[in-house]
């Protein structure tokens, strides 16, 4: 298993999972827009992913979001969350929403929330010139070249099987096949890694389990669970459970944001890497 692959997937997905009461918009980073267009089969699919975090109480508290994602003949991926609300006013605030739409071959990453209700259609470099560093004109969003080959947030659906590894193991990670199974009709294989206790377990989270499941034909992670150290405000287990899933060409709407919402167009600049230097983003809560 390639554990770089499986470290972009799973920190991708555990951070989005927990909502605040209030949540702020968060708009996917521009080097998550794939670089070439994906040759996969296209799909459909919905998931739902949860999330378990240990109180201090000792009484267990559960975050459950809606993802969906499809992939079409174009090469096109759509990605799209509901998050519920949570805390004590829960039953007075609305599903969050939020989508994203990455069009290699239009050079576009489109994303949308419901949060602000506006609609963003971030222009991506020419593939010819994604050289270095690039910044959108209100800088908000950002793309280094030198550092990222390849989207955050997972492998690309036009890649080869993700869990082939491409590098040496690491020497902390034992993992074991578990053979295969049918998930929903499509064939799926299944890995478990289990990673060996490591520091003192202040930072991150000394040791986890994980398994997953991947259909090879799609080239799409159907299911995954990941176990972590039962500790007073951590994250102690974390799942993605495929709901249903379609192998053909998606709907047309799933690619369309909402015709309601008002759409910035913003354009993006190359830049000096140093101007893209700046503090460490915060250490996610949800892995503590």
């Amino acid at each position: 298993m390639n554990f770089r692959c499986f470290f972009l997937a799973v920190s991708f997905l555990v951070v989005v999972v927990p909502v605040p009461a209030q949540p702020s918009p968060r708009w996917p980073r521009a080097d998550r827009c794939f670089h070439e267009p994906s040759q996969g089969h296209p799909y459909s699919a919905e998931f739902l992913l949860t999330s378990v975090q240990l109180l201090p109480t000792g009484d267990l508290t559960k975050h459950m979001v809606k993802e969906f994602q499809a992939l079409d003949s174009r090469g096109r991926f759509f990605h799209g969350s509901d998050f519920p609300p949570s805390g004590p006013r829960a039953q007075s605030l609305p599903v969050l929403v939020s989508g994203h739409i990455c069009d290699p071959e239009a050079a576009t990453q489109t994303m949308w929330s419901s949060w602000d209700k506006r609609t963003i259609v971030l222009h991506l470099p020419a593939r010819a010139e994604r050289l270095g560093c690039w910044k959108s004109d209100d800088g908000v969003f950002t793309l280094n070249f030198e550092t990222s080959s390849h989207p955050v947030g997972g492998p690309n659906p036009g890649d080869s099987d993700p869990v082939v590894a491409s590098e040496p193991e690491s020497p902390s990670v034992v993992t074991e096949e578990l053979g295969t199974t049918q998930i929903q009709g499509l064939e799926a294989k299944g890995y478990y890694s289990s990673w060996r206790a490591f520091g003192d377990g202040q930072g991150e989270p000394p040791y986890l389990n994980e398994e997953h499941w991947v259909v090879p034909s799609l080239n799409l992670w159907v299911s995954q669970e990941v176990e972590y150290p039962r500790k007073a405000n951590w994250t102690v287990r974390w799942s993605r459970e495929l709901v249903s899933i379609n192998d053909s060409e998606p709907e047309t709407y799933m690619f369309q944001p909402p015709s309601t919402y008002p759409v910035t167009m913003e354009m993006m600049r190359q830049v000096s890497c140093k101007d893209l230097e700046g503090p460490k983003p915060p250490e996610s809560p949800h892995l503590k």
